[in-house]
């Protein structure tokens, strides 16, 4: 058998693209269990290879190195905490805005404000990552996410512009118009820089993206951290909130710099240039355009990706297991949170608390898969779990609606907690795990397109869930 398979593979003329299957394929291997199943699920199951791809009509297992197997070692892990970086700052602005909702919900009582600036803000993020991924524009990494982060600070300085030239002592129907076109704005640039950090990231190894995603989540321990704080010691009226505002966007800001000069960085060192396929000092003729570029040293082939609908076919689980997750996650979070609980005991500072911990726990959730051990390989499984979350709105429900001893205090806080905690905790896992297995299941050309399309089923089910929030109003 283990001929057979040799002279069939060895005979498609893949040049050292593919490697040798019948190599691999030793005497009795695992026969028993692999009765029915064909050489390539052996294959992918074991864990040799990445993928399959078809050429002349016939199918091969595409492999792909370990983090640290293939190209310059990341010394210090800078690439590593480049991205990281990048993915802090690609939320920032949206947490600050979330952050500050004390402050703008005094200026406009009558307003939803997180429901409203979590729809204005994921709109048109979803509309501009659907048009790049549809439309080749040809810009570089460092160009798109350049743009996004200067985009980001444009919105976060015309935020306290508003407050002093507009609002004064007062605010009107025109400010609110303002604000929330500053969080439309917002998203629209998060939808050019978010799309464009992941996408990169997916040419690399799957730590990188790893990086990203946790670093998505650090964001919001931050403000949520310097929401307790200036809480705890600014005072609440007014000009307190506003001074509390005007820290939120200040770190935030400041941050968005940062990551400006991490992307300068970052574009420079040598295990980013070598996933990129570039030569030292051709950065600018090769663009960083292409995620499927040669190896560092060999020229560039011209070849032509997947479509959509094509990666759509081999990520599908993955694709809705992030859609079906965040349409749970932003019903529940923060609306539900922010105006739905109460607790006696804590007062105001119940939601805030409540946030604090889901940030958190997402947190731990999105770096735990750092690990092998904390990976799940099946994307199929990834899915049903997403599906399986859907009993958060059962529990969510009984905390509202339910008996007695789960809304008193304290058994209702302490519940309420809980459940939070694993909410959070599950949203970062399940996260990490889709974003790092889909750029396995296809070329690597194709990388790039496939996290962004990944990112755009996640942005989809955040703005699915934002809509469904609204229904705990009723």
């Amino acid at each position: 058998m283990k001929g057979a398979v040799a002279e069939y593979l060895n005979g498609n003329g893949g040049g050292g693209k593919y490697e040798h299957l019948g190599e691999n394929l030793d005497e009795g291997e695992g026969l028993d269990d692999n009765i029915g199943k064909t050489y390539f699920e052996v294959e992918l199951e074991n864990g040799r290879g990445k993928g399959t791809e078809q050429q002349d009509g016939r199918s091969y297992v595409v492999h792909d190195g370990d983090d640290q197997g293939e190209g310059p070692r990341d010394e210090r892990n800078l690439c590593y905490l480049a991205y990281f970086s990048l993915g802090t700052g690609v939320l920032f602005p949206f947490n600050a805005f979330i952050t500050a909702v004390d402050y703008f919900q005094d200026l406009y009582p009558d307003q939803h404000v997180d429901r409203v600036f979590t729809v204005a803000y994921m709109f048109p993020n979803l509309v501009v990552l659907g048009l790049l991924l549809v439309n080749d524009l040809n810009l570089t990494y460092n160009k798109r996410i350049y743009s996004g982060f200067t985009l980001y600070l444009f919105c976060l300085f015309s935020v306290p512009l508003i407050d002093v030239a507009l609002i004064g002592e007062e605010s009107t129907g025109s400010t609110w118009n303002f604000t929330v076109a500053a969080v439309a704005i917002c998203g629209l640039a998060d939808g050019v820089a978010q799309g464009s950090v992941f996408g990169s990231a997916a040419v690399l190894p799957a730590r990188y993206t790893q990086a990203v995603v946790s670093g998505t989540s650090v964001s919001g321990v931050v403000i949520s951290v310097l929401r307790v704080l200036t809480k705890a010691l600014i005072s609440q009226d007014e000009a307190g909130l506003r001074r509390s505002t005007y820290l939120y966007f200040g770190v935030a800001g400041t941050f968005c710099v940062f990551c400006i000069f991490v992307q300068a960085a970052l574009s420079k060192l040598p295990v980013y240039r070598h996933f990129m396929g570039l030569n030292a000092g051709d950065e600018e003729k090769a663009g960083l355009t292409q995620s499927d570029a040669g190896a560092e040293g060999q020229p560039v082939v011209e070849e032509e990706g997947s479509s959509i609908r094509q990666i759509f076919s081999r990520t599908w689980p993955l694709g809705l297991g992030l859609f079906f997750s965040y349409a749970v996650t932003l019903s529940i979070f923060p609306g539900f949170l922010a105006e739905d609980v109460e607790s006696e005991t804590l007062g105001d500072w119940y939601a805030i608390v409540l946030i604090l911990g889901f940030n958190v726990m997402d947190f731990i959730g999105k770096s735990c898969p750092v690990y092998e051990r904390f990976r799940l390989h099946s994307a199929v499984g990834l899915f049903m779990v997403s599906i399986f979350r859907c009993a958060f709105y059962i529990l969510y429900i009984l905390a509202t609606f339910g008996p007695e001893f789960l809304k008193g205090e304290p058994l209702g806080p302490m519940y309420v907690s809980v459940i939070t905690a694993f909410l959070g905790f599950s949203n970062g896992w399940l996260t990490s795990n889709c974003l790092m297995k889909a750029p396995s299941l296809v070329n690597h050309r194709d990388a790039e397109k496939t996290e962004m399309l990944m990112v755009w089923f996640l942005l989809l089910g955040l703005m699915v869930g934002a809509l469904l929030g609204w229904l705990w109003l009723l």
